[in-house]
């Protein structure tokens, strides 16, 4: 009689979900960190001075914080699939206002809104799927995770992102839409194996993490 071979533990649902949310939050922050590098190549390009290029820059955070003191109220019953959608459709307006628009302060400044409004999104909500999906006990756990994944990009994003740079600045552009068009399928399929649950609706502010 062969002898039994001993089964492998099947994956819980929750970490199954998290692995799964882990990877859409990596590519939409390879995206991301793609954009790090080739936005200022561009303010410096169109502005050509170091102290307007770093008003410009820092702007993306006033509108954060504007974000981070209205979201909490305005967006308080939704859940973590409206944050995640709207996350990408900014990332994707970001590199689009780049390519297409006329390199000025003005379109300068408006892709640097987006950025910072992009960025309270995807704050937002990795906070509301950890709620939704992820036991209180189990807290630590996913933010570890989610962490994990973003210290990935910090370390890939860097070794390739001076070869596209070697090839024009389109390159990178161009990377970044494929990973986003990416993440926006992995959304659909998310979605379709790991319906959206209900979440309790919190008052305090969701801090970034």
């Amino acid at each position: 009689m062969p002898a039994l071979r001993p089964s492998l533990p099947a994956i819980p649902p929750y970490l199954s979900a998290l692995l799964f949310y882990s990877f859409i939050i990596l590519l939409i922050e390879m995206a991301d960190s793609v954009m790090a590098y080739v936005a200022p190549i561009f303010l410096e390009n169109g502005v050509k001075n170091s102290f307007y290029m770093g008003i410009i820059l820092s702007s993306s955070s006033v509108v954060g914080l504007f974000c981070d003191a209205i979201f909490p109220s305005v967006f308080r019953a939704k859940q973590h699939l409206f944050f995640l959608w709207n996350t990408v459709i900014l990332a994707l307006l970001f590199p689009a206002i780049f390519l297409f628009f006329p390199q000025q302060v003005p379109e300068f400044v408006l892709a640097m809104a987006i950025w910072g409004i992009y960025y309270e999104f995807l704050v937002f909500s990795k906070a509301y799927f950890i709620e939704a999906f992820i036991k209180m006990d189990r807290h630590a756990l996913a933010w570890g995770i989610l962490n994990t994944f973003r210290s990935l990009t910090m370390f890939a994003v860097p070794l390739f992102v001076p070869f596209l740079l070697d090839q024009g600045v389109a390159q990178p552009l161009m990377v970044t839409f494929s990973l986003l068009f990416l993440s926006l399928f992995c959304i659909v399929v998310f979605n379709r194996i790991f319906p959206t649950r209900k979440r309790e609706v919190v008052q305090e502010v969701v801090t970034k993490k």
